[in-house]
C-alpha cells in the first residue's frame, strides 16, 4: 500500500495561553491497497482538556462526499453564529460593568 494524497493539520486552540491543552486536528489521505484500489479516510478532532469529539470525514461514493461537504458547512455556519452571538453577549457584560 502506498499514500497517494495526504493532507494533515493541528492548531492549538488558544494561541497566547501555553498551558491550554485545546486543539483542532484535521487529516485526509488517499491510499492505494490491494489491486490498486484507492481508500478514502478523513477525520476532525477537537480535544479541549479531557474532552475529545471526533468527527468522521471518510467518503466512499459522490453521496457520501456530499454528505461530509454538507457537515463542514453546518458547522462553520454554527461557529460563526456562536461567534456572533458571544460578541453580543460580551456588549452587554460591558454595558452591565459600566453601571
Amino acid at each position: 500500500m502506498s499514500e497517494i494524497v495526504k493532507y494533515g493539520s493541528k492548531r492549538f486552540l488558544s494561541e497566547e495561553d501555553v498551558y491550554s491543552t485545546g486543539s483542532i486536528c484535521v487529516y485526509s489521505f488517499l491510499e492505494e491497497g490491494y489491486e490498486g484500489h484507492i481508500y478514502h479516510d478523513a477525520e476532525i478532532i477537537l480535544k479541549d482538556c479531557s474532552k475529545v469529539i471526533s468527527l468522521g470525514m471518510s467518503f466512499k461514493n459522490e453521496n457520501e462526499f456530499q454528505e461530509r461537504v454538507k457537515k463542514i458547512d453546518i458547522l462553520v455556519e454554527e461557529l460563526l453564529k456562536f461567534k456572533g452571538v458571544l460578541s453580543e453577549h460580551w456588549k452587554e457584560l460591558q454595558k452591565t460593568k459600566e453601571k
